[in-house]
């Protein structure tokens, strides 16, 4: 399955590499739009059912986040890789500790979920990851959470390698660089992946309606 990361890589580059992604400061970038997917899940760049370790005798589908073979740490130094948060439904996003603008944002936008779920909230887990794999080691992740007041009962925040980082945010699709002025520029989504990874459905922008989120998370066997 190695060469899953390589194809992941390679097309996140290319990616990267030809179009500006939308940046953290541009206020365009708060467009308020989202989108569900297909029946069945999207495509996963880099990630399809040919040779997925669902035909190698495991059960992760083949179109799954969790696909990915990559190692991290969360906040406390454990690693842990993707496949780890299976089995129950997951809001993901993509930050940095040291972001001013966006960032801040897509944390609101995640606690505004977090409190939408009521008692509810306790069966989804909430996984933030960085794209500072420099900065933002565990640590760090760790004084943020505190500075967030967020209940590690519920969130995870993992730092990766950076190959891993552009790796996943590839699988993703979300673009992202380093900025001179403000750290990294990138595009804003928050993600939900189903219990076996799978992305059902993808909140695109800033300050976005999160109603299409909560009902799929509400759904019978999510």
């Amino acid at each position: 399955m190695r060469f899953l990361r390589t194809i992941l890589f390679g097309a996140v580059m290319a990616c990267c590499g030809c179009e500006e992604p939308v940046a953290a400061t541009d206020p365009a970038a708060a467009d308020r739009t989202s989108g569900a997917p297909a029946a069945g899940g999207p495509s996963v760049p880099g990630l399809s059912n040919c040779c997925s370790k669902e035909e190698a005798g495991a059960t992760v589908p083949g179109t799954s986040v969790y696909q990915l073979e990559s190692t991290w740490q969360d906040q406390s130094g454990a690693e842990r890789q993707l496949v780890s948060f299976r089995g129950r439904p997951v809001v993901m996003a993509m930050i940095f500790t040291t972001c001013e603008y966006a960032c801040p944002r897509i944390m609101s936008d995640l606690k505004r979920i977090e409190e939408a779920l009521g008692e509810g909230r306790e069966k989804v887990r909430f996984v933030l990851v960085s794209f500072d794999a420099e900065h933002d080691q565990p640590r760090v992740l760790a004084e943020y959470a505190k500075t967030q007041d967020l209940d590690l009962a519920r969130w995870t925040l993992l730092h990766g390698a950076e190959a891993d980082v552009r790796e996943l945010a590839g699988a993703l699709g979300i673009k992202f660089k380093k900025s001179t002025a403000v750290g990294f520029s990138h595009s804003n989504a928050i993600s939900l992946l189903d219990v076996d990874g799978r992305i059902t459905l993808q909140l695109q922008g800033l300050g976005v309606e999160p109603a299409e989120l909560l009902a799929a998370l509400r759904e019978p066997g999510q």
